[in-house]
């Protein structure tokens, strides 16, 4: 009941059926479809918008896909949605629209099927093609913030900004920015891991797959950080809604700190004040201290763990303000506290699930949130986690902690780039603790180990072996170091200490990585015992240069005497004081006693 009045002008007559054949949707006329009649006008509601929108994006997107089909198609309006220019002018592209009615409804059709528990292929079967033209639109709105950084829209006054400001904030987010990102999902799903992340460097400048530059510029620098920001964001929980999406806000809101209930109803969307439930969540998760300017809302200790430093709605102030917070605490207090806590969308109440642990594995920082809560999506569509074991996406966040010994540190992208392997490696040891272990055989009467998918067992292989030992177009761009060794660097590192944060994050992935792979393990050993050879080396020569200059000062102090000698030698014999005839001369007075 909801699309229809936004379809009907769209829709042709009632009794034509839509591209998938079944018969349009019908106003429900006041009763609400249940179960199986629900799901179908479900689908039906959600092909029939993609039809009009596969319609609009014909003429609107131009197709450069090589595997796309060669059926002559209309000519490109570039007024519809203009094409991209990849000269590295980021001014070249216009201001986009923020008003995409049918890339949203479609979007927001996916969500209410989610949200029943239905998968996106059940609704909405996309193939590459059409994956790479219904993303176009809402990726090219991701890169404002990319562009506004890099002055591409100096001189053109406050609209860019001001458009950005207003699809990212609170008045806007949950009917824009979480639908683009939502279908962006979507999309992913489609397209794989690896042409999705190809897409997404094709169109961030400097980071086209197979390219190196010479000399990296700051384009391409901010490129990768704001590149690795997108994805580390598509993990994030875009379709919750309803009672679960407020207590996530709230929550996190109030991880800034504690603040009155006026401030914390501005900073919220505003529809949330309204909430029947509002006061009784603020209740639950708040606790309120009164104080000489009036209440405060502090969020409570037991919910800490629910906290994710990366939430998309922090400004990157208030992401290190809040990891700064949650490093502070200790890890005990945040995955051992007792039940009542926090209970993610679609688990039942009690302790939140333990983070899976092999052998002695220690907690984790309280500043590195456990899979379900940094990576939530994944719970809905569990295929999307195939992204963070992209071997492209590795050698992207490779590139940045290969820059750690360089100055001055980029310590944003660092910090998504850390938050990416450890969601990685985390996926790695999830799927480790949830395979079943072979059976016992004469030769391993305990049983085998239990073994890795091959994607997950791949990653872990090549956080041992290195980026440039994988495959690929861009293999020869990564670095050589391998990122265990990476990662050692940045544990011991001269710049460690200014980056706890950072530092944190890359010792436990070092944990998680070399629990489940002894492959890692061998790296992080071979790694520590080439540093300490460097050590002893350094140690050595700095022995032998002390030796070279305590020579080389005897060696000035002996030619020194040499050249007294030479000098009494070649002299008259009076330079004691004695006399022509050899007496004893001089003032004549006995020598002191």
């Amino acid at each position: 009941s909801l699309t229809t009045p936004l379809l009907a002008p769209l829709a042709p007559a009632p009794a034509a059926s839509n591209v998938g054949g079944e018969p349009l949707c019908q106003p429900c006329n006041g009763q609400e479809p249940k179960g199986q009649e629900h799901e179908a006008m479900l689908r039906s509601c959600t092909r029939l918008a993609w039809g009009q929108l596969a319609s609009w994006l014909v003429s609107a997107v131009v197709v450069t896909d090589a595997d796309a089909t060669a059926t002559p198609e209309p000519p490109h309006i570039d007024a519809l949605l203009p094409a991209w220019s990849s000269d590295g002018d980021l001014r070249g592209p216009p201001l986009l629209s923020h008003q995409l009615p049918l890339h949203r409804l479609v979007a927001q059709l996916l969500q209410v099927g989610l949200a029943r528990g239905m998968a996106p292929e059940e609704l909405l079967r996309l193939t590459a093609a059409q994956a790479v033209v219904a993303m176009e639109h809402p990726l090219r709105l991701q890169m404002l913030p990319l562009q506004l950084r890099l002055r591409g829209w100096s001189g053109c006054g406050r609209s860019p900004w001001a458009a950005n400001q207003f699809y990212r904030g609170r008045l806007h987010r949950e009917a824009g920015w979480a639908r683009d990102m939502l279908l962006i999902q979507v999309c992913a799903l489609a397209l794989g891991p690896d042409a999705f992340v190809a897409r997404l460097c094709e169109r961030f400048p400097g980071l086209a797959a197979g390219t190196r530059e010479a000399a990296p510029s700051e384009a391409s620098h901010v490129s990768l950080e704001e590149l690795l920001w997108l994805v580390l964001s598509l993990f994030k929980d875009w379709a919750l809604s309803g009672e679960a999406a407020l207590r996530r806000d709230v929550v996190h809101q109030l991880a800034l700190g504690p603040m009155p209930h006026s401030v914390l109803t501005r900073r919220l969307e505003p529809r949330w004040a309204e909430h029947p439930r509002f006061a009784a969540l603020l209740a639950e998760v708040g606790r309120r201290t009164a104080s000489a300017t009036g209440g405060r809302y502090a969020l409570r200790t037991t919910l800490w763990r629910e906290v994710d430093p990366t939430y998309p709605c922090y400004t990157a102030e208030e992401a290190k303000h809040v990891a700064g917070r949650l490093l502070s605490i200790a890890p005990h207090r945040l995955h051992s506290s007792p039940g009542g806590g926090p209970t993610p969308e679609g688990r039942t109440a009690g302790a939140p699930p333990p983070t899976p642990q092999v052998g002695s594995l220690e907690l984790p920082p309280s500043c590195v949130p456990q899979l379900h809560v940094a990576a939530p999506v994944l719970q809905r569509l569990p295929r999307l986690g195939r992204l963070l074991l992209s071997p492209l996406l590795l050698r992207l966040s490779s590139r940045v902690l290969a820059g750690v010994a360089s100055s001055p540190v980029n310590e944003s992208a660092l910090a998504n780039a850390l938050h990416l392997l450890v969601l990685g490696a985390q996926l790695c040891h999830a799927a480790l603790a949830a395979a079943p272990s072979p059976s016992a055989t004469p030769q391993t009467p305990g049983g085998a180990a239990p073994q890795l998918p091959a994607a997950e067992a791949a990653f872990l292989a090549a956080l041992a072996e290195g980026p440039a030992a994988a495959s690929g177009p861009a293999a020869k761009a990564a670095p050589t170091a391998s990122v265990i060794a990476c990662l050692w660097r940045v544990v011991n590192g001269s710049s460690a200490k200014s980056m706890p944060l950072a530092r944190a994050a890359a010792e436990h992935c070092l944990k998680l990585a070399t629990s489940a792979s002894p492959a890692c393990a061998a790296a992080l050993a071979a790694t520590k015992q080439e540093a300490a050879a460097r050590v002893g080396n350094a140690a050595s020569a700095e022995r032998d240069e002390r030796r070279k200059q305590a020579r080389a000062g005897r060696a000035r102090m002996m030619q020194r005497m040499q050249a007294a000698q030479a000098a009494f030698a070649m002299g008259d014999g009076t330079e004691d004081g004695d006399d022509a005839d050899g007496r004893g001369g001089g003032s004549g007075r006995a020598p002191p006693p």
